[in-house]
């Protein structure tokens, strides 16, 4: 079958075929099932993916086709690689599925334990395996500067105003930063085309333009005005350096006081625990707004 019929096959699959004896052509070529004929000629990342994408199923955020180089030397034999590269069978044992086996949650390989960091550990040393919040960026008035550099290649002066052209050596991997512990549906948020869009001129222009409403309080026709004729762009929902839309422009990653509260980049900032999902809006429903005048 086809990557083409693979889809087809997938449409209003309604429940997960795992376990399911009459669901096996959902993954295999043929109803029997043999494990030497999967779809996706065999690429069993893209054929997870298939439905693992965050909207139809859950998305994993381990990440996978990563090369196993400092950890070879202790990597579980039960652990199976492809060409030295993890895929979503390392940890997953599906042959378990399809043998209709009790298994552990999510199919987990071995014995994962009373807490799923123990599953962790099976790879990863204790002390690196245990939750990490990339939010928690203050101690007292002290900034964690190891923990900037997760998503900077070096220290951010937070002290320097440069609203126009800020200088914050972002790693260049725009989302791929948040989805390293997000999962982000492609169609995130609303299914609506937003990860990665190009905002039109005249999207930016009202952006901008909003921006300045409880600042100015003029007619919103002269605060459009303004901002084109000063060629203001906007300044508290930034954009990547492609000028595209990516989560940073919605979600404030920063907790509070890391930027001052003066910056209009400081918007939407939350504790190490997001109430409003660190929205750059006071509230949910005025995130579109800030936008979209419709």
């Amino acid at each position: 079958m086809s990557t083409e019929g693979t889809v087809e096959a997938l449409q209003g699959l309604d429940k997960t075929p795992h376990g399911e004896s009459d669901r096996c052509d959902v993954c295999h070529m043929s109803a029997e099932g043999e494990s030497s004929a999967l779809l996706f000629d065999g690429d069993v990342m893209a054929l997870c993916q298939s439905c693992h994408d965050g909207k139809k199923a859950s998305q994993e955020v381990h990440p996978v086709a990563v090369p196993v180089t400092s950890m070879a030397a202790h990597w579980p034999s039960d652990f199976p690689l492809k060409e030295g590269h993890m895929t979503c069978l390392t940890c997953h044992d599906m042959a378990r599925a399809c043998q209709g086996e009790a298994a552990a949650p999510a199919y987990l390989r071995g014995q994962v334990g009373r807490h799923r960091v123990e599953f962790c550990a099976r790879c990863h040393d204790t002390e690196q395996a245990k939750r990490f919040n990339v939010h928690d960026q203050k101690e007292a008035d002290s900034f964690k500067t190891e923990t900037c550099l997760w998503c900077h290649v070096g220290p951010w002066d937070s002290e320097t105003p440069g609203y126009e052209n800020p200088v914050y050596p972002l790693r260049p991997y725009g989302s791929g930063l948040c989805e390293n512990c997000h999962a982000v549906a492609s169609d995130h948020p609303s299914g609506g085309p937003h990860m990665n869009a190009l905002p039109s001129e005249e999207m930016m222009w009202y952006m901008a333009a909003n921006e300045l409403r409880e600042r100015m309080r003029l007619p919103f026709k002269d605060l459009l005005s303004f901002v084109k004729a000063a060629k203001r762009s906007p300044r508290a929902l930034p954009l990547n350096s492609q000028s595209r839309i990516t989560c940073y422009t919605c979600h404030n990653p920063h907790e509070t006081g890391v930027i001052r509260a003066s910056s209009p980049r400081a918007l939407g900032a939350e504790g190490k625990q997001a109430r409003n999902y660190r929205l750059r809006a006071a509230k949910k429903g005025q995130m579109c707004q800030a936008c979209h005048n419709k």
